[in-house]
Parts: structure tokens; C-alpha cells; sequence
């Protein structure tokens, strides 16, 4: 499985066995970054940055987005890093930040 985002506003989770996409998450703005935590054993959370300033965290087993993330003032473009279990690494402009 993998995922894309995309900018008609939605995150894509596409099965690599069917190439079909086997769900979908819709956002009000475009999305310009995914990540996902390479080695997480406990969750499967992909990050998802777009044209709102915030970070949301959609878990794909339920569907859902389970967690936003505030403190930015414009659009998350680009930056999002996931690694170890539960730490998200933003990198964005100083001037974009509360």
C-alpha cells in the first residue's frame, strides 16, 4: 500500500496488488505534504500538510483524522518528517510560525 496527496484536496491510500484506490481522506484545501513514521509499531498515522495552516494526522485502519496540529499562520507547503514513534519534525519558514 502506499499514499498520495494530491491537489483536488484528498489523500490517497492505493492498494499495489489491485492498483485501485481503497481509500480517501478529503481535506478543504490542497495537500503539499504527506509523511508517515517509517518505524512506528503502534500506529499507522500519515501527516498531512495543505493549504490550511494546520497538520492533521489521519489514521488510515479507521478512517479517520485523529489529531490536528496548530501554530502555523499560512499553508503547510512542504517540511513534514515523521520518524521514530510519535515525534513530527515541521520544518517551515520562521515566519510562518505563532
Amino acid at each position: 500500500m502506499f499514499f498520495t496527496g494530491s491537489f483536488d484536496q484528498t489523500l490517497a491510500g492505493w492498494d499495489t496488488n489491485t492498483q485501485q484506490r481503497v481509500m480517501r481522506f478529503e481535506f478543504p484545501a490542497k495537500v503539499y505534504s504527506i509523511s508517515m513514521a517509517p518505524h512506528a509499531t503502534s500506529h499507522n498515522l500519515i501527516a498531512v500538510g495543505t493549504g490550511d495552516p494546520q497538520v492533521k494526522l489521519c489514521d488510515p485502519a479507521s478512517g479517520n483524522v485523529t489529531h490536528t496540529l496548530t501554530g502555523h499562520r499560512e499553508a503547510v507547503w512542504w517540511g513534514l518528517k515523521c520518524f521514530a514513534r510519535h515525534v513530527i519534525r515541521r520544518t517551515v519558514n520562521p515566519r510562518c510560525l505563532r
